[in-house]
């Protein structure tokens, strides 16, 4: 929804959830059940996540038989690579209410770079970032107070930091992966041309790196050609299968019922209720201690939150692998070449020097689909400064490669391991299928050009 220009992406789960806030007995208490719920601070992600259900195997992913084959011991790993994908820090709405009361402060964004890490902005050709037209339009609209739609706020930006924070103590302290000072050597930054992705990714390097030092260099694409979010700028294709999966949740029982009961809440038309949308002015809310908006009851804030998440993963996963393929499949393969670098680095035919750290500063329409693709999506929308983290270890006693997969910190083992490390070549062969062989081929449209009107559900 949110990395696509206003683009709207959510999902369709099947599975059934149950509202935790139905007996709380006071608006406080209530309040602060469900920011954990939306995990308001990173140390509540975290907790949020481990508290969650049982991460659900994708049925897109492909079926590959996982060897019981494992490393020697762990005194023979070596962390050898990381790659990192996280969402930005809390920030403003996207969208306002019709009804909006609350009042979204200039001051609640308005926290001073002095102690902030210097950034080198730049295309993905080297050359002078281009302006993104979705991040000035965004920047122009104020919301009641004066801050900016869709800007970070200094909640966000502490939530930003502590990720750096935490990404410092594992890798630089524990690891020892990388120098407590950056290098551009070993460290590679890439973000959306969002301002809030931006300011985020300046956040996260500097708790990683401190304010001191050189600047860290920056890249990002060309809002048209931009492959860490589902971008129907660029693929038509995806927009295809945006707009009939959005047809086809339109039409369900549930989704009429759910919206009928916001009409009457929030006093809206029927063409005014967008879950998506529902849920992001929510959750931003609950995340700035502003409460929900009156009329809204804790189990009506959770229906919307089901709704947008189930018509997010319907959104994301009604083309099959073809539609996750055209999503972030060029994503996908970037992670795969940046570990086949590594497994390949004692070969004399690889001239490329892999980095040991890869940082991605994106969306929860990034994090989502990844999820997927992993068999590790939990029905669950990633919170603010959610994050990926894909580790490359080298066993030293056969030099074989083996992954590891943590999310908001915990991690995760595959659909189908037996443990939390699996051999490079399994993780491999479980995304390949994934990544397009040529994304301009993939995103060109197969229905006739009669049948691509957005439809009016």
């Amino acid at each position: 929804s949110e990395g696509n220009g206003g683009q709207h992406t959510s999902s369709t789960s099947t599975s059934s959830r149950t509202s935790a806030y139905t007996s709380a007995s006071t608006r406080l208490r209530v309040m602060a059940a469900y920011r954990l719920r939306f995990a308001a601070t990173a140390a509540a992600t975290a907790a949020a996540a481990v508290a969650a259900t049982a991460a659900a195997s994708s049925p897109l992913l492909s079926q590959v038989a996982v060897s019981e084959k494992a490393p020697a011991a762990d005194n023979t790993l070596r962390l050898k690579q990381v790659q990192v994908f996280f969402r930005h820090g809390a920030r403003t709405p996207l969208h306002m209410l019709p009804t909006e009361t609350a009042i979204w402060e200039k001051s609640l964004c308005n926290g001073s770079r002095q102690n902030e890490r210097i950034l080198h902005l730049r295309g993905l050709d080297g050359g002078p970032l281009s302006i993104s037209v979705p991040n000035e339009k965004q920047k122009e609209a104020l919301l009641p107070g004066g801050a900016p739609f869709g800007s970070l706020t200094n909640r966000g930006r502490q939530q930003a930091f502590a990720l750096g924070q935490q990404l410092r103590q594992r890798y630089v302290e524990e690891h020892k992966l990388i120098d407590g000072v950056y290098s551009a050597d070993s460290v590679y930054v890439r973000s959306t041309n969002y301002d809030r992705t931006i300011d985020s990714a300046r956040l996260v390097v500097t708790g990683l790196f401190g304010s001191d030092g050189p600047a860290v260099s920056v890249d990002v694409a060309d809002t048209d050609e931009e492959d860490l979010v589902p971008n129907t700028a660029r693929c038509a294709r995806l927009q295809e299968f945006f707009r009939a999966a959005s047809a086809s949740f339109a039409t369900r029982e549930a989704s009429a019922k759910s919206a009928a009961r916001c009409v009457s809440a929030l006093q809206l038309k029927p063409n005014q209720v967008r879950f998506v949308a529902l849920r992001d002015t929510f959750v931003c809310r609950l995340a700035h201690d502003m409460g929900l908006p009156e009329g809204v009851s804790i189990e009506l804030a959770d229906e919307v939150d089901r709704q947008a998440t189930d018509l997010m993963h319907h959104l994301l996963t009604f083309g099959g692998q073809e539609g996750l393929r055209v999503a972030v499949g060029l994503a996908v393969g970037t992670v795969l070449r940046n570990m086949q670098q590594v497994a390949d680095s004692g070969s004399s035919n690889n001239k490329e020097v892999a980095k040991k750290m890869y940082l991605f500063s994106a969306h929860d329409t990034t994090l989502i689909p990844l999820l997927v693709i992993l068999g590790i999506y939990d029905d669950r929308w990633p919170p603010f400064s959610a994050n990926i983290i894909l580790e490359l270890y080298q066993d030293e006693a056969t030099n074989e490669h083996f992954v590891k997969v943590l999310y908001n910190g915990q991690a995760k083992r595959l659909p189908g391991a037996s443990q939390d490390l699996i051999p490079l070549s399994e993780f491999i062969a479980r995304t390949k299928g994934y990544v397009p062989r040529c994304i301009d081929e993939a995103c060109e449209p197969q229905l006739p050009r009669s049948a691509r009107k957005r439809p009016s559900a």
